[in-house]
C-alpha cells in the first residue's frame, strides 16, 4: 500500500516483459496517491512504450499540473513533440539537464535533447547527448534507443544495431524499440528472420502506433523473403 513501492514494482514488471502487470501496478500507485507527479511520469513512459503519444502527453501534463517543478513532466512535454522543437527546445533541455535533481531526470533530458537535435539535423551534437544519456543511465533502454537512432543516422549500422538490441533487451515491452531495431536489421538479408520477429513484437506491443500501418503492409513480403 505504498505508491513508490508500486512504481518500483511496475518498473520490475516492465523490465521482465510484463506490460499488463506494469500498467496494473501504476494504476495501483495512482490510486494510492492521485497527485504524485512521479507516478504520472511513469504512466506517460508506459504509454510511450505503446506508441500512444497523445495519452503520454496527457500524463506528462498531469505531472506538470501536480508538480510544476518536476523535471520529468517538463522534459516529457518536449519528448512527446518529437521530432520538433529545434534549437529553442534544445536550449531548454540543456538547462533542465543541468538543473535536474536526479540522475534519472538528467538522463531523460539528455535522451530528449538527442532526439530534438537529431530532428534538427545537428547529428554530432545529438550523438554527444545520446552518449551522455547512456553514461548517466547505463540500464535505461530509452537512452540506448536514442543512441541507436543517432548512430543509424550517422550510417554506423553496427553500433546502431548494438545499441538498439540493448534497448530491446532493457525495455522488452517498448514497441518502438523493437521497431527501431527491425528497421536496421531489415537492411541485411541474413538478419531478415530477426527483423520479422522484431516487427511482430512491435505490432503486438504498439499496434495502435502510427507506424503500424506501414509495418503491416511490408510484413507479408518480408516473411516470404525471410523463409527463403
Amino acid at each position: 500500500d505504498d505508491a513508490e513501492g508500486q512504481r518500483l514494482r511496475a518498473a520490475l514488471l516492465f523490465a521482465n516483459g510484463d506490460a499488463k502487470g506494469g500498467f496494473s501496478a501504476l494504476e495501483r500507485a495512482n490510486k494510492l496517491d492521485s497527485k504524485d507527479p512521479d507516478t504520472f511520469c511513469e504512466i506517460a513512459q508506459a504509454f510511450l512504450r505503446q506508441g500512444q503519444v497523445e495519452s503520454a502527453d496527457a500524463a506528462f501534463a498531469a505531472a506538470r499540473r501536480e508538480g510544476p517543478d518536476a523535471t520529468c513532466g517538463r522534459v516529457g512535454e518536449l519528448y512527446t513533440q518529437l521530432p520538433g522543437g529545434g534549437r529553442g527546445a534544445a536550449r531548454t533541455l540543456k538547462d533542465l539537464a543541468d538543473k535536474a535533481p536526479t540522475v534519472w531526470d538528467k538522463a531523460f533530458a539528455q535522451v530528449t535533447l538527442a532526439r530534438v537535435l537529431l530532428g534538427a539535423g545537428a547529428v554530432k551534437e545529438a550523438r554527444a547527448a545520446a552518449d551522455e544519456a547512456v553514461r548517466l543511465a547505463p540500464y535505461n533502454g530509452r537512452a540506448y534507443l536514442a543512441l541507436g537512432l543517432v548512430a543509424f543516422k550517422q550510417r554506423q549500422e553496427a553500433p546502431a544495431r548494438e545499441a538498439l538490441a540493448k534497448a530491446e533487451e532493457l525495455e522488452p515491452t517498448d514497441g518502438l524499440a523493437h521497431l527501431a531495431l527491425a528497421d536496421v536489421l531489415v537492411r541485411e538479408t541474413a538478419e531478415l528472420p530477426r527483423a520479422v520477429e522484431a516487427y511482430e513484437a512491435f505490432l503486438k506491443l504498439a499496434g495502435g502506433a502510427p507506424e503500424a500501418s506501414r509495418v503491416k503492409k511490408a510484413l507479408p513480403l518480408l516473411k516470404r523473403r525471410a523463409s527463403r
